[in-house]
């Protein structure tokens, strides 16, 4: 009687490890519920959330939490770097239709003010770690830079300083999100308005500056990224 033949061994044909693989997609699924999870208690509860709170949100063990991130700063800093970076996903995708340089910032000036209605989780992450996100290693918006430098090439902006603008805008809108998502009557005229003045501070003139930042935004098709 010959020998039985030894099972088949998915993935021996090609080398693939399909253990390792589930391994690694487990690895990978526990690091982005922590990360979620993160947001959530960040948009919730601020800096001062615990990792306690943090790691019961993702369902995980607080030792699982170490296993991934260094400490809770670093896992905070990478939740509030991707929910910036998902969100500015989201701007650029609305505005894919514009190619004039100062329409496109001013679209997402009024985007970024607008995001208490578009995404509330996202915008109440965005108040309480702006001062981390700023003085961020990985830099604050490379999308904002980017938009910047793009109207300054373009003559639009005559300042010729691309990190002050960007200093200067961000905290107007750190600001007036604030104010925003404590004050509910503070609603898309002043979101319009503050995109219209910064245009005109940097060079915009007068009359482009209000029709740019006054244009309707009729074409949103759908909320912002849900935390």
């Amino acid at each position: 009687m010959a020998d039985p033949k030894p099972p088949r061994v998915a993935g021996a044909a090609t080398g693939e490890r399909p253990t390792g693989s589930r391994i690694e997609r487990k690895r990978d699924r526990t690091r982005a519920a922590l990360i979620a999870a993160a947001q959530h208690v960040l948009a919730e509860q601020g800096v001062g959330a615990g990792v306690q709170s943090i790691a019961e949100t993702a369902d995980v063990a607080l030792g699982t939490l170490y296993y991934h991130f260094a400490d809770k700063n670093e896992l905070l800093a990478v939740a509030a770097q991707q929910a910036l970076a998902d969100y500015e996903a989201y701007m650029s995708e609305q505005t894919a239709h514009l190619d004039d340089p100062a329409e496109i910032f001013a679209t997402r000036v009024r985007l970024m003010l607008r995001a208490p209605e578009l995404s509330p989780a996202f915008a109440r992450l965005f108040v309480r770690s702006f001062p981390d996100l700023l003085t961020s290693p990985q830099g604050y918006s490379s999308l904002a830079m980017r938009d910047v430098q793009r109207a300054i090439g373009a003559g639009e902006f005559v300042a010729d300083n691309p990190g002050l603008i960007l200093l200067a805008i961000s905290g107007a809108a750190h600001a007036l999100l604030a104010v925003r998502l404590k004050n509910p009557a503070v609603d898309g005229q002043w979101c319009d308005d503050l995109a219209e003045v910064t245009l005109s501070m940097f060079g915009v003139a007068s009359q482009r500056a209000k029709e740019l930042a006054h244009k309707p935004l009729d074409h949103l098709k759908e909320p912002g990224p849900r935390l």
